[in-house]
């Protein structure tokens, strides 16, 4: 899932606080009277964040306001009584929303809002009427005209529109586009691809009904649980967002599979390698005694792709289809 915060950057927060460095907000809107009345839809929002989500930040600065960088979610939303250490940062101290964020990265050129409202108006009006519920959105269609919407703290950015406003930054390669163009379309690039993974993640723990798929293993604990790629993301560029490309795995069993300490055979049999087989230890000893077990099945018919366990038979330098010593 794609976010956008739009603050304005460094009044954000202090310390851990700062901008770039979490997403926080109260958790409750306060009436007249200084008691808190009701929730906010874009302060919900920061619930709705998981672990590795991509946040797009948009730095409010009047004719200046821009897109400035990415960062990633550290961690899923969660409720805290923290607080920033200056008080006049948030107006309703007690309980807040946070997000933690790692990996902030300033796009080498910002892009400026008034420039993409300006290309994009015509399909930005389009795009505004079609959601079904345009409250999501960082921006409103008012007076006329497209302008950010006030007190849209955290909002969702959909693929669509994703592409809409940045395809032209995506699309820049080459001589003919100025350097820190083609350098900020990578970032946006690294950033959309961060995001493709975290939602494969979900769903490959959501088939595997979250929980590790070696045989014998019952580790169900999401925190300790991996959506292993079979085929690596960054190798097998056609394959990545399959889910038949892909395992849930505890954090051991991801290991073992990533070093090519085991695979799986055609028949989704593990094959654990000859002379792991014959080592003593507590990791060698826990996968030999599975060697040959099948895995448990995912939910919705999906298997694992063939295409995909050649591609780590010959990474790792493992083929269940070749005669095995007397030993093994």
């Amino acid at each position: 899932m794609i976010f956008v915060e739009m603050s304005r950057g460094e009044a954000h927060g202090d310390g851990k606080w700062a901008f770039g460095s979490a997403l926080f907000s109260p958790s409750r809107k306060l009436g007249g009277n200084g008691q808190p009345r009701g929730r906010w839809p874009y302060w919900e929002n920061l619930l709705a964040v998981r672990a590795e989500d991509v946040i797009l930040h948009l730095k409010l600065d009047g004719p200046h306001s821009a897109f400035v960088g990415c960062s990633i979610a550290a961690s899923d939303g969660y409720r805290t009584r923290e607080s920033p250490s200056n008080p006049n940062k948030i107006k309703h101290p007690g309980l807040l929303y946070r997000v933690d964020l790692k990996e902030y990265r300033p796009f080498p050129s910002k892009i400026l809002l008034s420039d993409l409202f300006q290309r994009h108006d015509q399909f930005l009006r389009e795009y505004f009427q079609r959601k079904s519920k345009p409250k999501d959105l960082f921006y409103v269609v008012q007076s006329n005209r497209l302008q950010c919407l006030n007190g849209a703290y955290l909002s969702c950015m959909d693929d669509e529109l994703f592409q809409l406003l940045f395809g032209d930054f995506l699309e820049a390669t080459g001589q003919q586009a100025a350097p820190t163009k083609v350098e900020t379309g990578e970032v946006l690039r690294q950033g959309k691809a961060r995001s493709g993974q975290a939602a494969f993640a979900r769903k490959i723990k959501e088939i595997y009904g979250c929980r590790c798929c070696f045989p014998g293993c019952e580790i169900d604990d999401e925190r300790f649980l991996v959506a292993a790629h079979i085929a690596r993301w960054a190798d097998s560029p056609q394959m990545r967002g399959e889910l038949g490309n892909g395992l849930c795995l505890c954090v051991l069993h991801d290991k073992a599979f990533e070093l090519g300490e085991f695979t799986l055979d055609q028949n989704l049999r593990v094959f654990v390698r000859a002379d792991t087989r014959t080592k003593e230890g507590a990791v060698a000893s826990q996968l030999s005694g599975r060697h040959g077990s099948q895995i448990r099945t995912a939910l919705m018919g999906v298997v694992p792709n063939d295409v995909a366990l050649h591609a780590h038979w010959e990474r790792v330098g493992l083929d269940p289809l070749e005669p095995q010593p007397p030993h093994a």
